[in-house]
């Protein structure tokens, strides 16, 4: 049963292609942290759809454009808000050097 407050989360296909890029990319580092990363996405991923609004504007406001984080392994995940949808753009390794 969901919450009549709950976001529903939506990802790009660019989001989708990071995710398993990243999953093994971080499986080939060590075996498990793969698997660690889509259990703390799926943590994320959680507390956005009940609270969108948790994490900081990556750039401006009137941009709309939200950038989380992943705490461990460090990813950034880019978003948006359009009415009772999070739309999920991106995600990226922090280390990695790339622009929003």
């Amino acid at each position: 049963m969901t919450k009549a407050n709950t976001y529903k989360l939506i990802l790009v296909q660019e989001a989708t292609d990071d995710m398993v890029e990243l999953h093994r990319f971080y499986e080939e580092v060590a075996k498990g942290l793969g698997d660690y990363f889509l259990d703390q996405l799926g943590i994320c991923f959680s507390q956005l759809e009940e609270n969108p609004n948790i994490w900081q504007f990556a750039k401006t406001k009137a941009e709309g454009l939200r950038r989380g984080i992943v705490p461990k392994p460090q990813v950034i995940f880019l978003y948006t808000v359009e009415g009772k949808e999070v739309r999920g753009l991106s995600l990226k390794d922090a280390k990695s050097n790339w622009k929003t």
